[in-house]
């Protein structure tokens, strides 16, 4: 799917959300779309994985949860043997670690230099495994009443990044606090060096970035309003 193609897609999405006689932002081919298909794609891959039993894999990156349909698949889903990381920064209403509901869910909390929110959804393992990013959290409100998009990461570079993100967070022993039972926090003794926020910020800051092509240099946003314009101000767009 090209770029031109997504941008349909999403601008599609928003001005249909926008409509105050639309209900929900439709189905789209590549997109997650809250509030009428976040939810139930994440529930669907929870569920897919659950199936794999002690084969499933799960990791998901949000600032916050509280949604009771996706704690539940994902109390399901560790009763059959899934191993579930949850890297959830501020708000979490699940307790891992519970003998027979949560003890394959971990909860961890990474609080470092930089207020960074990307959102990461990653079902399975090697060759297979999906991997998702996107705006929302796994709140209530994100999940039930705000337009949210994701897209999948398909290309290697994107994954490569993407996962690049997950292995600095489980690496990380100097900014992370680790969820106990009992919903308390703990830190285990500090690894001075292994900081996920400094990790990421040499790693990325080592990729060659190309200049943007004339058609990108206005932002996302502005293209998506004005697909068709040429020329703003005098400037090419």
């Amino acid at each position: 799917m090209t770029d031109q193609e997504l941008d349909r897609m999403l601008r599609r999405a928003l001005l249909d959300a926008a409509d105050q006689e639309a209900q929900t932002p439709p189905e789209t081919e590549a997109l997650w779309v809250a509030p009428l298909s976040y939810r139930s794609r994440v529930l669907e891959l929870i569920e897919a994985e659950t199936a794999k039993g002690e084969a499933g894999r799960i990791a998901i990156k949000v600032n916050s949860m509280n949604d009771i349909g996706v704690m539940t698949a994902l109390i399901r889903a560790s009763r059959a043997g899934v191993r579930t990381e949850l890297f959830i920064r501020g708000i979490c209403c699940l307790r891992p670690g519970v003998a027979g509901y949560t003890e394959n869910i971990t909860v961890r909390s990474v609080v470092g230099r930089y207020l960074e929110h990307s959102r990461i959804f990653a079902f399975g393992e090697g060759a297979e495994q999906r991997i998702f990013i996107g705006s929302g959290d796994l709140l209530n409100r994100n999940t039930r009443r705000r337009v949210e998009a994701f897209i999948e990461c398909v290309t290697p570079e994107t994954r490569e990044g993407v996962l690049a993100i997950l292995d600095a967070l489980r690496a990380d022993r100097e900014k992370s606090w680790t969820m106990q039972p009992d919903g308390s926090y703990s830190r285990a003794e500090t690894v001075p060096g292994t900081a996920s926020h400094d990790t990421l910020y040499e790693y990325f800051g080592e990729k060659t970035v190309e200049p943007l092509p004339p058609e990108k240099k206005h932002g996302w946003l502005w293209r998506l309003f004005h697909p068709n314009k040429k020329k703003l101000h005098g400037n090419e767009a």
